[in-house]
């Protein structure tokens, strides 16, 4: 009897903090009518947001106006006064200017956001700017309506449950005219986080994303627009999506790459923990070092965030361990707004390279920003079990072997389990999202031009490869050679971008048969 009725008693005390957690997040928004008009530029405010709705407004500079009893009840949080926006008038509206004006008005009770904004209407883009406003209605509106943890051991296939999810966030990227994006520099190196500075061709590197292939054609591109004195101002870097957060999309072009989150796991483990540090590729080994989440950098995991790369890309912040418990793995916790932060991602960036369509994402970007086939050239940076490298910052500067990847059945099943799963939830479904993305920037460029762009393409990569190839010399020679000059002459930087001297003969012969 004891035992039964302390069971009761657990599950009453279980219900009430699924209750309260519920509660908190819809505190904002029961028996009020708000305007929210968004002044700042400030992103991390969960933990605010959990505690105190109204501060965590506050912070942001929302103006909310609340009037409980009639129309003409209203106090005023925030910044400035309830209807000030003649003083936000030179700052445009998001897309057009990065930090804009946008308002949002929600009724208690409608469920469906209600957002002013011609940004949002035409383009199908939330901005920076409403991301918080509607992380706040997911929270509210559909949270109150479902549990705030998914048991992944209760869903039939998770990874079919997470890819359909993120096949419905995908959008079509738009094209550029090279006049919004191509602005002149002296150097490749510029500050970065600012709304003065983040301007020009950006390139934030997913670690184990083909990253120093693609920062090899980010900066191709940049040499070919410029002008004769002068290259596109462009920034590659190993930095978090948060540092682009405040940026003018009219004068700025953000891009990343993204790679299947076991995929991109496994080639971190194999290419840092085996192939540098020369450790044993043993089970055990393996599946320990798929859980590291201490280094932001060269880790494998995110820190709870729904994955690695969503923590990584990301332009709003996503506090540590809101979507994952170590004590409880098989769950992803607050689902619906783990799908808000993916949905936020791809609409962050202007495009999004799927690793594993690389010549159809490239061929896609060229169209996209009316670029020459010869500007995508390319050459692998790193191929497993065929090259070698070193750390770039070890004082060794000792070449060694990228040891190809071996995944045993023991792994496999690890990979394959709903622990590793949830842990990745939120990588799935943005890599789903991207690879959505791409098929429908495809269908708007049309499919006919793609096909034929990406066939010429393949085919000048051909002759590229055939010609180039013997020439191309990387920062390590195929027996392990350190040769960091003939790199420098070889290379735009380290090695990425090797090839690109073989590349501009090419252009030459290439223009001449067309």
């Amino acid at each position: 009897m004891t035992i039964a009725i302390e069971a009761s008693r657990s599950r009453r005390r279980g219900l009430i903090s699924v209750c309260i957690l519920i509660l908190l997040s819809a505190l904002a928004f029961i028996g009020l009518k708000m305007e929210i008009t968004y002044t700042a530029d400030m992103y991390s405010i969960l933990d605010l947001f959990f505690e105190s709705p109204d501060s965590a407004y506050a912070s942001l500079g929302y103006r909310i106006n609340r009037n409980p009893e009639d129309e003409e009840g209203v106090n005023v949080f925030g910044k400035g006064g309830a209807h000030d926006e003649d003083k936000n008038s030179d700052k445009g509206i998001g897309e057009n200017k990065g930090i804009g004006l946008e308002t949002l008005h929600h009724d208690p009770s409608d469920n469906d956001i209600q957002i002013e904004s011609p940004v949002v209407a035409e383009t199908g883009i939330m901005s920076n700017e409403l991301f918080f406003a509607f992380v706040n209605h997911t929270l509210s509106a559909s949270d109150a309506h479902a549990p705030p943890v998914l048991n992944l051991t209760k869903l039939h296939d998770p990874l079919f449950h997470a890819r359909s999810i993120g096949r419905s966030l995908g959008r079509a990227y738009q094209k550029r005219n090279s006049s919004t994006w191509c602005f002149p520099t002296n150097s490749y190196r510029t500050p970065i986080g600012t709304l003065d500075t983040n301007v020009g061709l950006l390139y934030v590197k997913t670690p184990k994303a083909a990253s120093s292939t693609i920062a090899g054609v980010v900066m191709r591109i940049s040499s070919r627009h410029g002008s004769s004195m002068r290259q596109c101002r462009e920034k590659h870097d190993h930095i978090r999506g948060s540092m682009y957060a405040v940026r003018d999309r009219s004068q700025s072009f953000l891009l990343t790459s993204l790679r299947d989150p076991t995929a991109r796991a496994i080639s971190r483990v194999f290419f840092t923990r085996i192939s540098e540090h020369g450790n044993k590729p043993s089970d055990n080994n393996i599946i320990r070092y798929l859980n590291d989440d201490r280094d932001p950098q060269r880790g494998t995991v995110g820190p709870g965030t729904g994955g690695f790369q969503m923590f990584y890309l990301s332009t709003a912040v996503i506090e540590k361990w809101i979507h994952y418990n170590k004590q409880n793995e098989e769950m992803v916790v607050y689902p619906a707004l783990l799908r808000a932060y993916v949905k936020n991602i791809v609409d962050s960036y202007d495009f999004i390279v799927v690793v594993e369509r690389m010549d159809e994402s490239l061929v896609a970007l060229q169209l996209l920003m009316g670029l020459d086939p010869t500007d995508i050239l390319y050459a692998n940076a790193k191929t497993a079990g065929r090259s070698y490298t070193y750390h770039k910052k070890s004082l060794r500067k000792k070449c060694y072997l990228v040891q190809k990847s071996i995944i045993s059945d023991t792994v496999r099943a690890y990979l394959d389990g709903t622990s590793w799963i949830a842990r990745n939830y939120g990588d799935f479904i943005l890599h789903a999202a991207a690879d959505a993305s791409l098929d429908a920037t495809i269908e708007s460029l049309g499919r006919h031009q793609f096909e034929e762009a990406l066939k010429n393409y393949q085919e000048l990569k051909a002759r590229a490869d055939k010609m180039c190839s013997p020439f191309i010399k990387f920062p390590c020679s195929l027996n392990g050679t350190l040769q960091d000059d003939l790199a420098r002459e070889n290379c735009y930087k380290k090695d990425a971008g090797c090839g690109y001297p073989c590349f501009d003969r090419l252009v030459m012969s290439h223009k001449q048969s067309v």
